[in-house]
């Protein structure tokens, strides 16, 4: 499983040679390193509709010829207005795809999509589960601190901890204790003024964890 960052909550993730994007905003993200059209991807996953994750979604699927996997509402917008691939889904058990499952689970976050000054209600925010290699990965998307993470327990989980919009670095100690993750990986921070974080906080942060705190650098690549 390899793990690269593109910035904010964008990730590649290389499920043995399957290769998915989650919340791939690079038009706009000032920490994008490469554009849309370069990106590679046999699945499209979204966590929610606003602009910095649904973000290049729509052009990616076309050019890839790639599903966007998103829970129901969102998805069946998508496929009306884009005529895009979809796999509609919601939150409940693992869907299986080649070399890797994937679950949607609970995000505590607002889900409304803005398509040319139109507000179209799409359903419920949500995080990911991924299942492969014997590994299970948790995109959390944006969400605040909730009781649901209990119930998940991955080997490695991706949170956004730049508060504003989302839970923060303060809430991770309490998240890591309801996930007991090995791995954690910070998220949605720095990005625009709201979310700014210092390195003293994040190195602070992680020295309370009962984890890997790992702060990966944009277009740096992880292997698990």
């Amino acid at each position: 499983m390899k793990i690269k960052y593109n910035g904010h909550a964008n990730f590649e993730i290389d499920f043995n040679g399957t290769k998915i994007l989650i919340d791939p905003w690079f038009t706009g993200n000032p920490q994008a390193q490469m554009q849309a059209s370069e990106a590679r991807a046999d699945y499209v996953f979204v966590t929610h509709s606003h602009s910095d994750h649904i973000g290049d979604a729509v052009e990616i699927a076309l050019n890839n010829d790639a599903p966007i996997v998103a829970v129901d509402e969102l998805a069946l917008v998508l496929e009306a207005r884009f005529n895009v691939k979809i796999i509609p889904a919601n939150c409940g058990g693992y869907i299986k795809f080649p070399n890797f499952e994937a679950k949607l689970v609970p995000a505590r976050h607002s889900n409304v999509l803005m398509l040319n000054g139109e507000r179209i209600f799409a359903g419920d925010a949500v995080g990911f589960v991924f299942r492969a290699e014997g590994k299970e990965l948790y995109h959390a998307g944006d969400t605040s601190l909730t009781t649901e993470m209990e119930l998940i327990n991955p080997d490695i989980a991706i949170l956004p901890v730049g508060s504003h919009y989302t839970m923060s670095l303060e809430d991770l100690p309490k998240a890591q204790e309801m996930l007991r993750a090995k791995t954690i990986i910070p998220m949605h921070f720095n990005t625009f003024d709201a979310i700014t974080v210092t390195e003293q906080e994040l190195t602070a942060a992680g020295t309370h964890l009962d984890a890997d705190f790992r702060v990966v650098q944009v277009g740096e690549t992880l292997d698990f």
